[in-house]
């Protein structure tokens, strides 16, 4: 919800006369540029009354964030609150599963990440609906999002109430990641490095469609902001579908080799919605895109912590979307200038960086890491 309904909200305040269109880009590179901070700071907690506090204190920022985003301050206020959030939603990101994962056998732990992946795609859905059914205008847009945010943050600060209660009867109580791995041998490191790239590409080749959709809706189809809705419905939709597909998927197949099938969905999502010339082309690119945007993220959490001590590899983990948010920062805030006159390259170039993904993801099938600690 804080990150993947911003492109439609984006598109509302726009038209709401609340920023400019190259706002929509800065403001997103000013929320990674918190995300990015909240994985460098998570990366840096050592124990886990640490880690359950933050994610407490996470979900009230964010959800302070998001009230506040509803009322027009300027275009300060709204890029402190676009920071907090991002911050919030990085410990939320990497500690989560993490958490969720403590006691669950190897055998199961592709499964069950997707499983709690797809938790991001059914908010992006949810919210989306309900921000294209409920309402039409940037405010009553934020304090619908708001209203199902704070909903959906009961639910999770009962259960940080709970594991906060095991880890204090439970001192010796394993929370994976928390110590950093030894140094792994080269094979390992190249892997990790491949592994890595790989989801720094896919963070990179989602900018178009994750921040530009709602324009590219209006400019190359005429679509208004009801329908550009829609269009971020299905990207929900196909989020929950990467993540439930994925969870699926026979643990006899390895990790490695859907990885570069995944990044194919990404390029065939990517190539469409750069050229679609129709409504029903550009809404099934944006679910694609949405399958491959998650299905990838669960991949690579479950495939670094085949070479991770942990089996949960919360500091690897942490690398990964530190690097990714570096990436999206750099494209979202070089390309926000861009969008009213060369929408069509900006398209074209997230396409290339996917095809670079895909080439990534290829190569990462040779290096099967440490054979003692996986079973691919």
């Amino acid at each position: 919800m804080v990150r993947f309904d911003f492109g439609i909200l984006g598109r509302m305040m726009v038209d709401s006369g609340w920023i400019t269109p190259a706002g929509i880009g800065d403001l997103a590179a000013i929320n990674m540029t918190g995300y990015l901070l909240g994985c460098f700071h998570q990366s840096q907690l050592k124990n886990h009354p640490s880690v359950v506090k933050i994610l407490m204190v996470s979900l009230l920022l964010i959800n302070i964030s998001l009230w506040l985003e509803s009322i027009p301050f300027g275009f300060l206020s709204q890029a402190i609150c676009r920071l907090i959030c991002g911050w919030g939603a990085a410990h939320l990101v990497i500690a989560l599963p993490g958490l969720a994962l403590t006691k669950v056998p190897a055998r199961m732990k592709r499964n069950c990440t997707a499983i709690i992946m797809s938790g991001g795609g059914i908010g992006a859905l949810v919210a989306a609906l309900a921000i294209g059914n409920l309402s039409n205008q940037a405010f009553w847009a934020w304090v619908v999002l708001s209203i199902s945010a704070t909903l959906f943050s009961v639910p999770v600060l009962m259960l940080l109430l709970g594991y906060r209660t095991r880890f204090n009867q439970n001192a010796d109580l394993s929370f994976s990641g928390v110590q950093p791995t030894d140094s792994p041998q080269w094979r390992n490191l190249v892997l990790t490095v491949l592994v890595i790239l790989g989801f720094v590409f896919m963070q990179v080749g989602q900018v178009p469609i994750v921040l530009y959709e709602p324009i590219v809706a209006f400019k190359k189809l005429g679509l208004d902001a009801g329908m550009s809705s829609d269009s971020q419905s299905l990207f929900g939709l196909g989020l929950t579908l990467g993540a439930i597909i994925t969870a699926l998927v026979p643990r006899t197949i390895p990790t490695r080799l859907l990885l570069p099938l995944a990044s194919l969905f990404g390029l065939l999502g990517g190539v469409m919605f750069w050229q679609s010339s129709s409504e029903m082309i550009f809404f099934l690119s944006v679910c694609i895109v949405g399958f491959w945007d998650m299905s990838t993220g669960t991949l690579t959490y479950d495939r670094l912590g085949q070479f991770s001590q942990s089996h949960q590899p919360r500091h690897l983990w942490a690398m990964a979307t530190m690097l990714g948010g570096i990436g999206f920062i750099i494209f979202s805030s070089s390309t926000a200038q861009l969008v009213d006159k060369h929408l069509n390259l900006i398209l074209m170039v997230g396409s290339i960086v996917i095809a670079f993904q895909f080439i990534v993801e290829i190569f990462q099938i040779g290096f099967r890491g440490n054979q003692k600690m996986i079973a691919d």
